[in-house]
């Protein structure tokens, strides 16, 4: 049976709740040690210099993401990378900017039913809000969370994006193809 932050998640099983969903950023190219509040996150020095050219975690504020959830979700994506679907997102809601998303095969359709959900709701039932709706729905004058360009959902080890370099980037990183 599946459940939250999950090493051994089970594709063939049913996606299980979303619950914390990691925002992040433009990379700076300098790893903030505080993005993930005093636990660091529990990233090893190879991945801390793998993404940090492609990504700045954004602090969320819960201890859940200290713990490691998001080393071990890019860890099980990159083991799943062959079963994983990089694709594109087409919606109607504000800027109208893709999405661009990587998921496993099996959890394609309630993913795309769930970034359906969140680029329309202001608010989601998230440990964290995900500031999709806001993002895309923004005006060109607002600063924050215009710096917001991809989510990392770590219940189901997906990711979904705005800015395609940082989505290109994070296939190449994980071993994801690009169709």
């Amino acid at each position: 049976m599946n459940t939250f932050n999950n090493p051994n998640l089970d594709p063939n099983e049913p996606m299980v709740r979303s619950w914390l969903i990691q925002r992040i950023s433009k990379p700076t190219g300098v790893w903030n040690p505080f993005s993930f509040g005093g636990g660091g996150g529990h990233f090893q020095d190879k991945l801390k210099e793998m993404t940090k050219s492609i990504y700045d975690y954004d602090y969320m504020g819960a201890a859940e993401f200290e713990w490691g959830a998001v080393p071990v979700s890019l860890g099980w994506i990159n083991q799943h990378a062959a079963e994983c679907v990089a694709g594109v997102f087409q919606h109607d809601v504000g800027h109208k900017y893709p999405i661009f998303y990587i998921v496993h095969r099996n959890f394609e359709t309630p993913a795309l039913e769930r970034l359906y959900t969140w680029a329309m709701e202001p608010y989601s039932q998230t440990k964290e809000v995900i500031l999709l709706h806001r993002v895309l729905t923004q005006s060109e004058d607002e600063k924050y969370p215009s710096d917001i360009v991809g989510w990392h959902e770590l219940n189901n080890h997906w990711m979904f994006f705005i800015d395609e370099e940082m989505w290109r980037a994070s296939c190449e990183m994980l071993g994801v193809k690009v169709l």
